[in-house]
């Protein structure tokens, strides 16, 4: 059976975790997506414009407490 569980700012589903970071009429919304394997920041401006980061890859990733440590670099814009 597949993991879900309600967190403060998001929920977490099997091996995935989603989060709102911030919300303001300025900057518009930004979530992030953490797998056990890579990070991605999804920001939609108040124009209604999708940016998509994905950071590097995480090299370790503790589920429970959400540690997660991502190797130097930069990041991957699509």
């Amino acid at each position: 059976m597949t993991h879900y569980r309600d967190t403060k700012h998001g929920f977490e589903f099997g091996d995935m975790a989603v989060e709102r970071l911030h919300t303001d009429d300025k900057f518009g919304s930004l979530i992030e997506i953490i797998s056990s394997r890579q990070r991605a920041q999804i920001r939609v401006t108040p124009k209604g414009l999708i940016k998509v980061l994905i950071t590097g890859r995480i090299t370790r990733y503790k589920h429970n407490n959400k540690r997660a440590v991502i190797q130097a670099g930069k990041g991957d814009r699509l």
